[in-house]
């Protein structure tokens, strides 16, 4: 298993290449300002052995058709199926070739119906009884190497209240490797001659949002380590879907952007005078936390551990700990 984060695309196209001719998983991660994104590649045949993770499903049957195949629960309760579940059946009555068949895919028809096809069609008369339990079955999931997936891309909606940002972003961190690759740098903090810069590594015929464009360009050089910490957990959990083949992972991209958190107006502002200490706090913002008592569990420490290691990457500093805690904070 490989992750990259902050790799140039060439890098990741490199990576890419060399895990699918060795058969490795492959994910990439990376966040600029309010901008994210995640590419996971698992292999042309990729084996999911449980999609969702969750309790496989019993039923008890009323009845099963032997002509329509239709299969009704007791009356009041809900199957819980999907279309495209398998099951299997015990205990029935009169249709007992049924009892301990291998695994049959199923169509869900109401939340009490579901069917199984011709499978009976030549079956003894259903009399009674009997049960239906969901079996969980390998899941063959083929995936894209990234150099196809740059052209033809998959893409999870993170946010269905912008439906047309994942599409322009897929351009636009395209475009953004581009325009480092060739000026050795990141487009700068509200320069709009680097937008005009960015604008040119576009892909021929794109059109996108010119505010898109131009609040993209205008984060590109910076980090935010709440960004970075949700873009980095989501990375994570894919890593250990790929590594467990437990739950359904990510295909293949997903782009995040969290632009409600900016103000609706922007204060003036002279992109010359910026120097790098006007990026960071001038000595430490004092933030007045009270004094943590105790921690009651192992649990409370780890959770202890990321909130501190948060604060101190947005420089926040606490009051004098008590002798437990601050033992504890000097292996951070």
């Amino acid at each position: 298993m490989v992750v990259l984060t902050d790799a140039p695309l060439c890098v990741q196209l490199q990576v890419n290449r060399w895990t699918r001719a060795f058969g490795k998983r492959f994910l990439a991660a990376d966040a600029r300002g309010l901008f994210a994104f995640v590419f996971a590649d698992f292999g042309a045949d990729f084996i999911i052995n449980d999609s969702n993770g969750e309790q496989c499903k019993e039923v008890f049957i009323e009845h099963i058709d032997r002509e329509t195949g239709d299969v009704s629960t007791l009356e009041g309760v809900f199957h819980g199926f999907e279309d495209g579940d398998y099951v299997t059946f015990s205990e029935v009555k009169g249709m007992t070739e049924l009892n301990g068949s291998r695994p049959i895919k199923i169509t869900v028809k109401k939340p009490n119906i579901f069917n199984i096809g011709q499978v009976a069609a030549s079956f003894s008369s259903y009399l009674e009884g009997g049960r239906a339990s969901q079996v969980k079955m390998p899941l063959h999931v083929a995936y894209k190497s990234l150099e196809d997936s740059l052209k033809d891309p998959d893409i999870l909606m993170w946010d269905y209240a912008k439906f047309d940002h994942p599409n322009h972003l897929h351009v636009l961190w395209q475009a953004l490797h581009c325009f480092e690759g060739k000026h050795g740098r990141r487009p700068e903090p509200r320069s709009d001659s680097d937008v005009e810069l960015l604008r040119e590594e576009l892909i021929p015929g794109t059109d996108i949002d010119e505010s898109l464009l131009k609040t993209f360009s205008y984060q590109a050089s910076g980090n935010l380590v709440t960004v970075a910490s949700v873009v980095g957990g989501i990375a994570a959990q894919e890593a250990m879907k790929a590594i467990t083949h437990h739950m359904t992972p990510l295909k293949q991209f997903l782009y995040i952007d969290c632009l409600e958190a900016l103000p609706g107006d922007w204060s003036p502002f002279n992109n010359a005078l910026l120097t790098p200490e006007d990026c960071r706090p001038v000595g430490y913002l004092r933030c007045c936390l009270g004094v943590v008592k105790e921690c009651e569990d192992g649990m409370g420490m780890k959770l202890l551990h990321s909130i501190m290691r948060s604060w101190n990457e947005l420089f926040l500093s606490t009051p004098p700990l008590p002798p437990l805690l601050g033992k504890f904070c000097t292996s951070l």
